[in-house]
């Protein structure tokens, strides 16, 4: 079976001398075989952020893949993650572009 989502957020992140408005969208596909679930997802977004004076301009880009594996009905699924990640980061004096790739593996329950 495979299932399609989309999801749109708003942020407003507030830190001390920092605040910003923006917005996130995010696809994506999952997918289950017998006792694996693949999920496969793109998350995009915008935020204009205020630091003291200045104003930055972040975009970030992430696609992602996690794999969940369950050893047993009703028992926790390890998850393995994947993410490749671009954040586009904007001022009057500058521009960055900041790519990483994350790697991860976790445990998850579902109930």
């Amino acid at each position: 079976m495979i299932a399609l989502y989309g999801a749109v957020g708003f942020s407003r992140p507030t830190f001390t001398g920092f605040s910003g408005e923006g917005y996130g969208l995010e696809v994506g596909a999952r997918a289950n075989f017998e006792m694996v679930t693949a999920s496969l997802w793109y998350n995009m977004g915008d935020t204009d952020t205020k630091v003291g004076s200045d104003s930055l301009d972040i975009d970030p880009e992430l696609l992602g893949l996690d794999v969940a594996i369950s050893f047993a009905p009703d028992a926790p699924e390890l998850v393995l993650g994947y993410v490749d990640a671009t954040h586009e980061i904007e001022s009057d004096n500058f521009e960055v572009d900041v790519d990483y790739d994350h790697f991860s593996i976790g445990v998850r329950k579902s109930f």
